[in-house]
């Protein structure tokens, strides 16, 4: 059925949907598997392209977990299986943590969470597996028990993994609905770094409180900061920088 629907559009569409792939790539400069899966896999490769990277943004899907099963290594898939297969015959606790923690980027976390689980209840002296545990929680909707395993963790050390940690504690918070709680969390997260999504989700809590004036000012730095980011970066930081030019043109 699929090759009667692709044998029946023009090549030359085809050829046209391909290169503007390759245009739309070298423009926004996503990660760089992505280029080979298009020009291999031509028509077929520039549609996932187009999914994963301007209509899942555009609508507000969450691509992470499709992206995830694309971006992991062909070593890091192995290493799924291996683990897999050791933890059927000798479980052992960091062989939990470690296939967790790949089950989570490559956006299983429905089957990372028991795993992960598994991990922080056999090592109880680590924060590793807690904190993959806590995003992995996140990423189910049990945003109030993430919060709670990262709290912990960010008042141990608050630049833990780059501070990423304290980010990902603050965005808990906020899916909690402890909005105060989160604000004073992004505060602390803008003190000790410039990530463009904390300061776009503080200026849209500030929006929220009725603080427009800070809120705005929040949102105009995120915007001016953002024209200075690495490419590496700005993927990430793109969906938050739409979202602050459109509260910014509508206030």
């Amino acid at each position: 059925m699929l090759s009667g629907f692709l044998s029946s559009v023009p090549y030359w569409l085809w050829s046209l949907l391909t290169v503007a792939a390759i245009i739309h790539y070298f423009r926004t400069r996503p990660d760089g598997y992505w280029i080979w899966i298009v020009i291999f896999l031509g028509p077929l490769g520039a549609i996932a392209y187009f999914v994963v990277n301007v209509i899942l943004p555009l609508t507000g899907g969450g691509g992470a977990a499709l992206e995830g099963k694309v971006s992991l290594t062909l070593d890091e898939r192995r290493r799924v299986r291996e683990l897999e297969h050791k933890i059927e015959d000798n479980p052992l606790p960091y062989d939990y943590a470690q296939l967790g923690e790949l089950l989570y980027k490559r956006g299983d976390y429905a089957k990372a969470e028991p795993i992960l689980r598994q991990a922080v209840a056999k090592i109880d002296d680590e924060i590793e597996p807690q904190y993959w545990l806590a995003l992995t929680l996140d990423r189910l909707g049990k945003a109030e028990e993430a919060a709670r395993l990262l709290a912990p963790i960010v008042r141990r050390d608050a630049r833990y993994k780059f501070g990423e940690a304290y980010l990902a504690y603050a965005r808990a918070l906020e899916r909690a609905g402890q909005n105060d709680l989160a604000m004073e969390a992004y505060k602390q997260v803008l003190s000790q770094s410039t990530f463009t999504e904390a300061r776009v989700r503080f200026g849209l809590l500030l929006a929220a409180a009725g603080d427009t004036a800070a809120a705005r000012e929040q949102l105009q730095t995120a915007v001016r900061e953002g024209r200075d980011l690495p490419r590496h970066n700005l993927r990430a930081a793109r969906p938050f920088l739409r979202a602050a030019r459109q509260w910014l043109r509508a206030n």
